[in-house]
């Protein structure tokens, strides 16, 4: 109860509203997620009719492609990458 009250009072603690709180990421699943993601780009399944991806993922490709660039940046600046 007490860190609510003190969170309520001095706002700078809290994350601000749409920030999320980073997590560590797992380097070995991403450098699998990217594999996985460049092996299916290279082989046009992005741009195709292709069964490996869904067609939300074919029409969100570019969030996706997004999503693993910032997190390949976020373990790039761990302390121990």
């Amino acid at each position: 109860m007490r860190e609510r009250i003190e969170a309520e009072i001095d706002p700078s603690e809290r994350p601000r509203p749409g920030e999320r709180q980073r997590e560590p990421v797992d380097a070995e699943w991403l450098l699998d997620e990217v594999s996985d993601f460049v092996t299916l780009a290279q082989s046009g399944a992005y741009l195709g009719g292709d069964r490996r991806v869904t067609p939300r993922e074919r029409t969100r490709w570019r969030f996706t492609f997004r999503r693993l660039a910032s997190d390949a940046q976020a373990a790039l600046q761990d302390c121990d990458p």
